[in-house]
C-alpha cells in the first residue's frame, strides 16, 4: 500500500486521525445529548484532519492571549525572553494558517482578556457563531462530570470555577523587557490588538 508523507506525518495516518476524532466527537455528543461539541484539546494537526474529514460540520474558535502573559508563563517555566516571544510568534503564525485555509464564516477570533472581562459579550459571539440558544444565569465552570484528558487539573477544583483574569505579567517585566517583546512581536501583536501602550 502506498503512503504519502506530509512533512514527516502519513496522509494515511492523518486521515485516520480525523476519522476516529470525528467518530470520539460524535459520540461524546451522543452520551451528552447536545448538538454541539467544543474541544479545547489545541493540538492542530488533529484539528486540520478533523476539519478535512468533516468540513461542513468543523468550525474553529481562536483563542489568543496577551503575548506577556504567555512569555511570563513560559519564562517561569525556565525559557528565555527571546525563546517564549518566537514561541508565541510560531503559535500565532500557526493559528492564522489555519483561519486562512477555512471560509471565513467557519472562523471566530477571541482574546483572552475579552472572554475574561467581557465574559457575557464575547460568549454571545460564540453562542451566535456556533447556533446555539445562550444560557440563562452567571457563567460558572462545573467540575462535576468532567472527564480530564489533557489540560489544567484546575477543571476539578471547584474554587477556581469563577473566570478571573490572570494579570500577573503586569509587573513583572522591566521596560527593556517589554521593548524587546515588542521589538520581536510587535507586527503579529498588533494584528490581535496588542501593543506597547500596554505597557503604560
Amino acid at each position: 500500500e502506498m503512503c504519502i508523507r506530509d512533512r514527516g506525518r502519513s496522509v494515511l495516518d492523518m486521515a485516520r486521525t480525523g476519522r476516529d476524532s470525528a467518530d470520539i466527537l460524535d459520540a461524546v455528543a451522543a452520551e451528552a445529548g447536545c448538538r454541539v461539541v467544543v474541544d479545547a484539546s489545541k493540538h492542530m494537526p488533529r484539528f486540520r484532519a478533523l476539519q478535512a474529514t468533516a468540513p461542513e460540520r468543523t468550525r474553529l474558535i481562536l483563542l489568543c492571549r496577551d503575548y506577556r502573559g504567555v512569555i511570563y508563563s513560559k519564562m517561569k517555566r525556565g525559557r528565555s525572553l527571546e525563546d517564549s516571544a518566537v514561541s508565541w510568534a510560531n503559535r500565532v503564525d500557526r493559528m492564522a494558517h489555519l483561519a486562512r485555509r477555512m471560509p471565513a464564516d467557519r472562523v471566530i477570533k477571541l482574546r483572552y482578556e475579552d472572554l475574561c472581562e467581557h465574559t457575557d459579550a464575547t460568549l454571545l459571539r460564540v453562542f451566535d457563531f456556533l447556533g446555539v440558544a445562550p444560557t440563562d444565569g452567571p457563567v460558572r465552570r462545573t467540575s462535576h462530570g468532567m472527564h480530564h484528558i489533557g489540560g489544567s487539573p484546575s477543571k476539578f477544583d471547584d474554587e477556581r470555577a469563577e473566570i478571573i483574569i490572570d494579570e500577573r505579567h503586569k509587573d513583572a517585566f522591566s521596560p527593556q523587557e517589554l521593548d524587546r517583546m515588542h521589538e520581536i512581536l510587535g507586527p503579529q501583536a498588533a494584528v490581535w490588538g496588542y501593543g506597547p501602550e500596554q505597557n503604560a
